[in-house]
């Protein structure tokens, strides 16, 4: 693989435009001329990380004089109104349908790992102490750092995904040799520019990094429930497989004992409620409603 390096400075202006999946955008699109109401474009929004993000962004503006974050898509839309909301999601989803079929399949893949690390995100959360909605959120932006880096430079992106991996690590230092940011890097950037609550970058920059401690906060939610996601299946890189067991081994010994017993139905349900959620959706032919 021929190093295409691009220069740090040049990197933060082009990671902000988050590509969506574009059958979530087709959707939205179609119900908002059918004049869908408020839950159930909340519903749509909620199952994709790039039209989630650009909802928080706003919600979280300083416009808004809020006092309290915003950490979700229901929460945001309340404040927004839904006349702002419509028009924030004409314009977002117009831009979203316009997109590099080279990366189509890279965006699906992300699409399902961060959508899975979202429902386990929100099943491990009564055992973190976080909300169940926020910790949904949290797993479903964790990733937002890879979609930019996409965005930047879909090429020698999709090179360095196609590569094969031990372990996420070693994705993340070719990442690191190729483009000059590692997409932990880039997620953090994008969380702290974008003013959104300190979890968010947080869980963007260290959810691949699980050192075990007695400290669980909202990184070691989002890193349990990506490594969840990859157990189940929904991986994006190329790497060894691993086990659900092996998942949370990593725990500390109190948290454990807790997680052990449940971790069946945390998979269970989790997985449950992904294909669920991605009914209709990843069948969907490209050719449709792209243009």
């Amino acid at each position: 693989m021929s190093p295409h390096l691009i220069a740090v400075p040049e990197v933060p202006q082009r990671l902000c435009k988050l590509p969506a999946f574009w059958p979530v955008s087709a959707r939205i699109r179609e119900r908002l001329d059918a004049r869908a109401d408020l839950p159930e474009i909340t519903q749509l929004i909620s199952l994709d990380a790039a039209i989630s993000a650009e909802i928080l962004v706003a919600a979280n503006s300083p416009v808004y004089g809020v006092a309290s974050r915003i950490y979700n898509v229901h929460e945001a839309l309340t404040i927004l109104g839904w006349d702002q909301v419509k028009r924030l999601l004409h314009a977002v989803v117009r831009g979203r349908l316009e997109t590099d079929v080279r990366t189509d399949p890279l965006i699906q893949a992300s699409w399902t790992h961060s959508l899975a690390a979202a429902f386990f995100a929100s099943e491990l959360a009564l055992f973190f102490g976080i909300p169940e909605d926020r910790a949904y959120t949290l797993g479903l932006m964790h990733d937002i750092g890879r979609l930019g880096l996409l965005a930047t430079c879909p090429g020698p992106y999709l090179d360095v995904v196609a590569g094969a991996y031990r372990t996420p690590l070693e994705c993340l230092g070719s990442e690191e040799c190729v483009l000059g940011m590692n997409h932990c890097k880039a997620g953090f950037w994008l969380a702290r520019v974008w003013g959104l609550p300190t979890e968010f970058s947080e869980s963007a920059a260290a959810h691949h990094n699980l050192v075990i401690d007695s400290h669980w906060n909202a990184a070691k939610l989002a890193g349990m429930a990506c490594r969840l996601a990859h157990a189940s299946g929904f991986a994006v890189e190329h790497c060894k497989p691993v086990s659900a067991e092996e998942t949370i081994s990593i725990a500390p010994p109190e948290l454990l004992q807790r997680l052990q017993p449940r971790l069946g139905e945390i998979e269970a349900r989790g997985r449950s409620r992904l294909l669920e959620s991605m009914d209709g959706f990843c069948q969907l032919d490209p050719a449709v409603s792209r243009h």
